[in-house]
């Protein structure tokens, strides 16, 4: 106990355990004029003693923008990608519809 300069004695209560005081009070002050105690409580306990560790204590500092990437969307492509621009052209376009039966007719029978 200690007896402090305007004539208080101050009890030092940390736990509340024993004391008749509730948990929580921190210092009682006993006036030296007055049978009845008045104490301070803490206007800011902590709401959260013991917070849960950081799940992630050394983020990357260089994320993957985009870790799962969409398929090929064309797995096996053209062999022949580029056709030929000029194609060769055509030996006999338009062959004649109406072939000569005969092609070297017997002239005397003409």
């Amino acid at each position: 106990m200690e007896t402090g300069m305007e004539g208080r004695v101050r009890l030092l209560a940390t736990s509340g355990a024993g004391t008749g005081f509730p948990k929580g009070w921190n210092l009682i002050d006993f006036a030296h004029d007055s049978p009845t105690c008045r104490g301070t409580r803490n206007p800011n306990p902590d709401p959260n003693p013991n917070p849960d560790p950081d799940p992630n204590p050394n983020p990357d500092p260089n994320p993957d923008p985009n870790p799962n990437p969409d398929p090929d969307p064309n797995p096996n492509p053209d062999p022949n990608p580029n056709p030929d621009p000029n194609p060769d052209p055509d030996p006999n376009p338009n062959p004649n519809p109406n072939p000569d039966p005969d092609p070297d007719p017997d002239p005397l029978l003409t």
